[in-house]
């Protein structure tokens, strides 16, 4: 990671190498997210956490790093986090996210098993593209399936982790390799959007905010007012989905405009999907 701050008495930028143990958290915490986002996306249901651009869970994690760091900063002052170490593990974390959230790994599995579970005479699916999907792609075994998809089974046996490991490996290399062309795209694209364009990039405003100065700001009385409005209204209609008593406050599901011509108005169907999942 670069630091662009200057050092008084040479104009060159300084070099901050990162630390080992900066990365064996970020290691850490990528799985902690791993697993935080694939079960509250995909198991439990309760939230879509990559739903929106902006992953709660990275920025409840950088959060807690924030909290942390004031504690080192002032008992283990050599071991703090500097702004580049908490962004980086900030942008870990992120990228891990949009792999383990519900638009990557919700259509993603059931690619790989559902045409060959649900394939009948009927059908015919696996006349008309079950024999074309390679089989190092894709799990075929119907005995191995049925654990899957009517459970009282285990992954973790011999049978089940050969069907599922070459998939796996093939999935997880084409994954990597995608994510990495996009971001050389967008080291590419970088002078571009920032030096001749000079976009805005507002979802990053929030994460440089909270490293840049972090105790001004903790401080801001801006950012705890709206904190505070947000959250009362959002534990209140928690409260009131677990107790139907209590009145819930109609903050979603709400339409801000729409499209009356075309192509634009083609726009607003997906638009309602969206707000009827939030809802």
């Amino acid at each position: 990671m670069k630091n662009t701050d200057k050092s008084p008495t040479n104009d060159a930028p300084v070099i901050e190498h990162t630390r080992w143990y900066v990365i064996a958290i970020g290691l850490l915490l990528l799985i902690i997210n791993s697993y935080w986002v694939f079960m509250a996306s995909e198991v439990w249901h309760s939230t879509q956490l990559t739903i929106a651009s902006l992953f709660f869970n990275a920025v409840f994690t950088l959060f807690v790093l924030v909290l942390i760091n004031f504690a080192v900063q002032r008992f283990l002052p050599k071991f703090a986090f500097s702004q580049a170490d908490l962004l980086m593990i900030y942008v870990m974390i992120v990228m891990l996210s949009t792999i383990s959230g519900h638009t990557m790994m919700g259509y993603l599995l059931p690619a790989l098993e559902h045409p060959f579970w649900f394939a009948t005479a009927e059908n015919e699916w696996d006349e008309l593209f079950g024999n074309y999907l390679p089989t190092w792609l894709v799990v075929r075994d119907k005995e191995v399936l049925k654990g899957y998809f009517e459970g009282e089974s285990s992954l973790y046996t011999i049978k089940h982790l050969k069907a599922w490991l070459l998939p796996v490996l093939s999935w997880s290399a084409f994954i990597i390799l995608l994510w990495i062309v996009l971001l050389l795209i967008s080291v590419l694209l970088r002078k571009q959007w920032m030096e001749n364009e000079k976009l805005s990039y507002p979802i990053v405003r929030l994460p440089v905010a909270m490293t840049t100065e972090p105790s001004k700001f903790s401080k801001n009385k801006w950012m705890w007012a709206g904190f505070c409005i947000s959250a009362v209204v959002e534990i209140w209609n928690g409260l009131s989905f677990l107790y139907p008593s209590l009145p819930m406050l109609p903050i979603r599901g709400r339409s801000v405009g729409s499209f009356s011509s075309r192509p634009w108005s083609a726009v607003i169907y997906p638009y309602r999907f969206i707000h009827l999942q939030l809802a």
